[in-house]
């Protein structure tokens, strides 16, 4: 049997990467699976270093019934290139990152996902082209987060 998956994908660049759970807090990872498909426009973490950021992404379908302070955490400088984190997420809505190169703030947050390892190097580039782009050209970026078929 294969691991539960869903799929990031950015329709401006006709992409997509597999995201699986990782070892803790497959609560958090079944809640977000539970709430698919969604969509957000595509920023970044300006000051916490190279990650991807997905801010009031809606949550429709179940309520937030965790607190981001009761689960297993890691630290944000230390956590692998490819991992989610939840921050400040609440009701029907989510605000998460991915950890896409360094980052600088060495707090810990809740971490739920990871980039599967086939598509890292996809995921960096993509990253790395969306970081540039934003801070550069200033062009807007979608992304979509649906389910993968088993």
């Amino acid at each position: 049997m294969s691991k539960p998956a869903f799929y990031m994908r950015w329709p401006e660049f006709n992409i997509q990467v597999r995201c699986v759970p990782i070892h803790h807090n497959r609560e958090l990872f079944d809640w977000f699976m539970r709430n698919l498909p969604t969509k957000c426009v595509q920023t970044v973490t300006v000051c916490a270093g190279l990650q991807l950021y997905m801010q009031n992404v809606k949550m429709e379908k179940v309520e937030c019934d965790w607190i981001q302070e009761d689960q297993p955490q890691e630290l944000m400088a230390e956590y692998p290139v490819g991992r989610f984190m939840f921050f400040m997420t609440a009701g029907h809505v989510a605000n998460f990152t991915i950890k896409a190169g360094y980052a600088t703030e060495p707090m810990p947050y809740p971490t739920w996902a990871d980039v599967a390892e086939e598509d890292m190097d996809t995921f960096v580039s993509v990253a790395n082209e969306i970081w540039e782009s934003i801070l550069q050209d200033k062009k807007t970026f979608h992304v979509e987060f649906f389910a993968a078929e088993e």
